[in-house]
């Protein structure tokens, strides 16, 4: 260490390198720091935080820069996405539910394939564009489109 200082004495011109490498490793470490401490991606003492990711609310900022604040501020009122994916109370609960619910589910389905049909092929008549196989065939617009 001393050599380094004898050496930064004796030519004056390396004191602006030596102060541009001391200050970017010194925030380096603070910033890898923080990054250990605060954020959700990152799990060091998994007795105190198991889950860090669960923490993060849906309008929350968990960047260190943020090129878009206004998405965060718009995600706020959002209902928390992770609450469908939470199981219910009790097993038996959860087995009706899931009887009950399965043909609706299937005609959900149903239903968005079919409106998603029904868009692209209007989506080929704005264009101009034909279905290749259809019209290979003669089909006449009568062919599922298949995505």
């Amino acid at each position: 260490m001393t050599s380094v200082v004898r050496l930064l004495r004796r030519e004056p011109a390396l004191q602006p390198l030596a102060f541009a490498v001391g200050g970017g490793l010194v925030a380096a470490v603070g910033i890898a720091t923080h990054y250990l401490r605060s954020s959700p991606d990152v799990s060091i003492n998994k007795k105190g935080r198991p889950e860090p990711w669960n923490d993060v609310q849906q309008g929350q900022n968990t960047k260190f820069h943020s090129y878009n604040p206004d998405f965060w501020a718009a995600r706020k009122d959002h209902p928390d996405p992770r609450a469908m994916f939470r199981s219910p109370a009790d097993a038996e609960t959860a087995h009706s539910f899931a009887a009950s619910d399965s043909s609706a589910v299937r005609q959900a389905k149903d239903h968005a394939a079919a409106a998603a049909r029904q868009e692209t092929m209007a989506r080929f008549e704005r264009e101009g564009q034909q279905d290749s196989v259809a019209a290979k065939l003669g089909l006449d617009g009568q062919r599922a489109v298949e995505h």
